[in-house]
């Protein structure tokens, strides 16, 4: 195998597996964006202080979010899942269940 077909490969190989922790994720009936970060930087193997770094926020902040300890705007939510390339869709999705939870609506939400 060439390395460009296997750094492709590994490309691949990883995205495929930051959707089946987030289907795992998402299998728990309570959605939250901060367990989908959590699950994701997990997944990808980096420390708390490495992905708080990417996001340029602070460690203890990047706590509080996957513990939901602070709440996020859609906005923030959206530069943060850019910032680190993670699915952009899947956190939008996410972000306004959590909502919907928080007011009692056990609703689903597609986005088209």
């Amino acid at each position: 195998m060439s390395k460009q077909n296997k750094s492709s490969s590994l490309k691949s190989m990883r995205t495929n597996t930051k959707y089946v922790a987030a289907a795992s994720v998402m299998a728990n009936k309570k959605y939250s964006v901060g367990q989908l970060f959590k699950a994701l930087r997990t997944c990808d193997e980096i420390t708390q202080t490495a992905l708080a770094k990417k996001l340029k926020i602070s460690r203890q902040e990047l706590c509080d979010i996957e513990n939901d300890r602070k709440s996020l705007s859609i906005e923030r939510v959206v530069a943060l899942a850019k910032a680190v390339n993670y699915p952009v869709d899947l956190f939008v999705r996410y972000y306004f269940k959590q909502q919907l939870q928080r007011v009692g609506l056990k609703w689903d939400i597609e986005l088209v």
